[in-house]
């Protein structure tokens, strides 16, 4: 983002009831539905990768609070692993359909040096193969000053928000009860869906 974005950004909120942050996505659900009036709350994820959903939630939580700064001076291990796996699976995916990547997120290689000039190149196998989740985490690191300073702002006005409006004890309280509304919204939704296929 460019200061520009950052302004406008501003802008919006002040338009704005409720803006969440997709980590506490389940929180911004419980009080979209108080905001709107909506009692019965459930909803069904798609297309989420379900280690990342289930495994690095809680931890997720804890690296997004963290500045850019100190997560590449001394990188969280699961953090590591997670940029690893969505490269290789980036780099699969090109590998196959011989596509162009983007490089402004994987940070490709071409003869040694990190792309910059151009958002995405020629897919090339062996350029590809030498960048390290490392390198991924210190390029997007060094893309997002703004973008860091946005989201921080974010995250601590629908903090203050979500403590405004629930105690603790109440916010617990609600998302598992959430949470359980999920599971079932899901397993109807999976006897539908096998129902249909039998049909």
């Amino acid at each position: 983002l460019s200061e520009e974005h950052a302004a406008g950004a501003e802008g919006m909120w002040r338009l704005f009831d409720l803006v969440g942050v997709t980590e506490m996505f389940d929180e911004f659900v419980l009080l979209l539905g108080d905001l709107v009036g909506l009692p019965h709350l459930a909803y069904r994820a798609q297309l989420v990768d379900r280690v990342t959903a289930t495994a690095t939630a809680q931890r997720r939580r804890r690296w997004s609070a963290q500045r850019c700064v100190k997560l590449v001076a001394r990188p969280p291990h699961d953090l590591l692993q997670l940029v690893g796996r969505k490269l290789n699976t980036s780099r699969e995916q090109a590998g196959r359909q011989r596509r162009r990547m983007e490089c402004s997120t994987y940070g490709c290689l071409l003869r040694g040096a990190v792309v910059s000039s151009s958002n995405s190149v020629p897919y090339d196998h062996a350029a590809c193969e030498a960048v390290s989740a490392m390198q991924v985490l210190e390029r997007l690191c060094g893309r997002v000053s703004v973008d860091e300073r946005v989201y921080l702002a974010v995250r601590a006005r629908f903090k203050q928000q979500l403590a405004a409006r629930l105690s603790t004890a109440q916010l617990g309280r609600r998302l598992k009860k959430l949470s359980a509304s999920n599971e079932a919204l899901s397993a109807r939704a999976v006897r539908q869906e096998r129902k249909l296929r039998g049909a």
